[in-house]
């Protein structure tokens, strides 16, 4: 996901400033964590109003992918 390349960015920007990696990763999870749990919620939201598609299958998709942004 893209969201790995915020969060690596982080952590080699925080490894270039000497910080061991544990300091690293905690700090872009602080730093890009919030950011990518808003994206994802939104992201369920928004298809998650699929479910009123008159077309099933889009409407089963639109339940399906809201569970998956949810869950990672």
């Amino acid at each position: 996901m893209d969201y790995a390349l915020y969060t690596l960015a982080v952590i080699l920007a925080c490894l270039r400033a000497n910080d061991d990696f544990e300091t690293a990763a905690r700090r872009a999870r602080l730093f890009t964590g919030r950011v990518v749990m808003l994206t994802g919620f939104m992201l369920s939201v928004a298809v998650a109003s699929w479910v009123w598609s008159p077309i099933k299958s889009q409407a089963d998709m639109g339940v399906l992918l809201a569970f998956m942004f949810l869950s990672t």
